[in-house]
């Protein structure tokens, strides 16, 4: 299966130790080339790198078969825009950790509980 993981900039190490020790073993395929960036932060990249990786998330997420979104305190455009691609293109959300960001307004009006189509505890 074809993931495409959302979650913060900051915590790419982590999405990519994820990918590499059990996703890609378990036999699926990470396609969030994001992850693999090596701008120390997202505000590092330049307009012009923002806006070629915002195409290629795009493209990533039509190949993907399943988003697997890691929510965290502070919403950001990016993962934002992630979830709408990836409602917009059909794909099935799941959605990480979701009782220890209930009770937090932004997310308990979001679209996303009520478009996700698996909502999963770490």
């Amino acid at each position: 299966m074809r993931l495409f993981l959302i979650g913060k900039f900051s915590e790419r190490a982590r999405l990519r130790w994820l990918r590499d020790t059990i996703l890609m073993p378990a036999g699926h395929a990470v396609v969030s080339t994001w992850i693999d960036s090596i701008a120390e932060t997202h505000d590092s990249l330049s307009d012009e790198a923002s806006r070629r990786q915002a195409t290629v998330n795009r493209h990533d997420m039509q190949r993907a078969d399943v988003a697997i979104y890691f929510p965290s305190l502070v919403p950001s455009a990016g993962r934002m825009t992630d979830v709408g691609l990836a409602l917009a293109f059909g794909k099935p959300l799941v959605i990480l950790g979701v009782s220890r960001w209930q009770g937090l307004g932004w997310f308990d009006r979001s679209l996303y509980l009520r478009h996700a189509t698996f909502c999963v505890e770490e």
